[in-house]
């Protein structure tokens, strides 16, 4: 028996359907996207002597704990003369291993790029990876260039920069894997950043406070 049309079987829409860029903006958001890679590259060179500097100087402050990440105090210092390692030698080695793994994301968000930069999914993410892959591990590598003093638009723009970066990887996690917002993962985001025993605290203080 053959079912009349509107009874027949259609494909259901996919709820993973690619999303691509219409063919009339892809050259120019292909262009957006190498702009901001190479200004990004340009960051993550000229502020690595920066911070060789940076950590090759000992941090004499008070508080330890409001050193740059990774510079060392007096007595690491001492610690590092007993093992018969100079402070050269450590800053040398922390700067290099800061910017092999910086260069983790910079080589997936290119690679990302050279096979997806016609899906808007893959042109996202793989700006998303350089942005961290450039302004290094902690953002140890965002605009040490231009030094402690610098402009207020340019501390301004830095800082614009940071917080984009944990704005996109929100964003991320939000839309994967379709590019499209799905309200499912807001409660699934919740439970990673926002897990059981701290939910369990705020419960039994509203209870308490109640």
């Amino acid at each position: 028996m053959i079912s009349p049309p509107s009874m027949q079987s259609r494909p259901l829409p996919s709820r993973t359907s690619i999303v691509h860029i219409p063919r009339r903006w892809l050259v120019l958001v292909r262009g957006a996207w190498v702009v901001c890679a190479l200004l990004l590259l340009a960051n993550f060179v000229a502020s690595i002597p920066a911070y060789y500097q940076i950590m090759r100087t000992v941090c004499t402050l008070p508080d330890p704990s409001n050193c740059p990440t990774g510079q060392l105090t007096p007595d690491t210092v001492q610690a590092l003369a007993h093992l018969h390692l100079s402070l050269s030698s450590y800053a040398a080695s922390f700067v290099a291993l800061d910017v092999v793994l910086s260069l983790l994301p910079w080589g997936i968000g290119l690679l990302i790029f050279w096979r997806k930069s016609d899906e808007r999914m893959g042109l996202f993410v793989s700006l998303l990876l350089v942005l961290f892959g450039g302004t290094g591990i902690t953002n140890t590598l965002l605009g040490l260039w231009a030094g402690t003093q610098s402009p207020p638009l340019l501390s301004t723009l830095l800082n614009l920069i940071s917080g984009a970066e944990w704005i996109g990887l929100g964003a991320f996690l939000l839309t994967f894997p379709t590019g499209r917002f799905v309200a499912g993962q807001v409660v699934r985001l919740r439970r990673c950043c926002f897990p059981l025993p701290a939910r369990s605290w705020y419960r039994a203080s509203r209870r308490s406070a109640d």
